[in-house]
C-alpha cells in the first residue's frame, strides 16, 4: 500500500517539450551549419556567403542547444523542489509558506498557488490561511451533485425513463419521442465523506 506522500503527483514536472524543442532545433541547426562551412572549404559555394551563412548557423545551433539544456536543468531543480514542498506538507501537521519559499528559494505566490492548486486538485487535505497550509486527515464533507431528469417532456407531454435517456450534454437530455432538449436540474448536496 502507498502512502499519501507517495502518491503526490509530481506538480514541479513542467511542460519541458518546448525546451526540447529548442535543444533538437539547435542540434539541427548546427549540423547544417557545418555543411554549409565545409562546402565552402571543399570549394562548393551552393549559396552565395555561404560561409557566413554557416558560421551564423553554427552559432546559432550552439546558443540554442545551450539555451535548452540549461533550462531543462532548471526545470529538473524546479521540480525536486515543487516535490519537496508538497512532502512536507503532507508529513507535517503545518507548514509555513514564508518558510518554504525561503528554504527553497522559491517565490512565495509560486510556493502558495502549489499548495493551493494541490488542496484544489485533493492531492492535499487541509486548510490554508495566510501564510500556513493546516493539514488535516480527512474533510468533514464534501458537495455532491445530483441531477434530476424531468419526469416528463415540456413539448410532447411524454414519460421520460431516466435509464433511456440520451445525453447531449452534462445537463441537457433528448426526449426519446419528440426529440426536444430537455434541461436536467444539478442540485448540490453536502454530504459526509466516507
Amino acid at each position: 500500500m502507498t502512502s499519501r506522500s507517495d502518491t503526490i503527483i509530481n506538480r514541479g514536472k513542467t511542460n519541458s517539450s518546448s525546451r526540447g524543442c529548442f535543444c533538437i532545433c539547435g542540434l539541427w541547426v548546427l549540423p547544417i551549419g557545418l555543411f554549409l562551412i565545409a562546402s565552402v572549404m571543399g570549394g562548393f559555394d551552393f549559396i552565395p556567403n555561404s560561409l557566413v551563412l554557416g558560421i551564423i548557423m553554427v552559432i546559432v545551433g550552439i546558443t540554442m542547444f545551450a539555451i535548452g539544456i540549461k533550462s531543462l536543468k532548471k526545470d529538473q531543480t524546479r521540480a525536486k523542489l515543487h516535490t519537496e514542498i508538497l512532502r512536507s506538507a503532507v508529513l507535517q501537521d503545518s507548514v509555513s509558506i514564508s518558510e518554504m519559499s525561503e528554504k527553497t528559494g522559491l517565490p512565495y505566490s509560486e510556493v502558495r498557488n502549489l499548495i493551493a492548486d494541490a488542496l484544489l486538485e485533493q492531492k492535499l487535505i487541509g486548510t490554508m490561511d495566510e501564510d500556513v497550509f493546516r493539514r488535516s486527515e480527512s474533510p468533514v464533507s464534501e458537495v455532491l451533485l445530483t441531477r434530476n431528469i424531468p419526469s416528463q417532456c415540456f413539448k410532447c407531454g411524454a414519460d421520460v425513463n431516466p435509464e433511456e435517456v440520451d445525453w447531449i450534454g452534462p445537463d441537457k437530455v433528448r426526449c426519446s419521442h419528440c426529440g426536444a432538449s430537455l434541461v436536467v436540474e444539478v442540485e448540490r448536496v453536502r454530504g459526509d465523506r466516507e
